[in-house]
């Protein structure tokens, strides 16, 4: 397993290629409902994450002066993230 938390689309990008590489199942995938085995890793990060894994808030603020604008798989994965609120999102690698 891997795992990351982030609100920058560069990052997701990344993960995701690190996924594919290596087998490793990239959660959470968009259109798919978040297994309930990655729901409980995402609520040790921050029980308050909603079921998309989405962490309201957990940072308290934008980690960058200027967060990237989400484009293509990215935009999907992070809908529902505000960077400006300091909002964030668990990705996890799973086999």
């Amino acid at each position: 397993m891997s795992s990351s938390r982030t609100q920058n689309p560069r990052v997701v990008q990344a993960f995701k290629k690190q996924c594919d590489e290596n087998g490793f199942a990239f959660i959470p995938a968009p259109g798919n409902p978040v297994p309930r085995d990655a729901l409980a890793i995402g609520w040790v990060y921050a029980n308050e994450c909603t079921d998309r894994l989405v962490c309201p808030a957990v940072y308290g603020r934008e980690l960058m002066a200027k967060t990237p604008s989400p484009k293509g798989f990215a935009a999907e994965v992070l809908q529902g993230v505000d960077p400006s609120r300091g909002d964030a999102l668990i990705l996890l690698g799973m086999k």
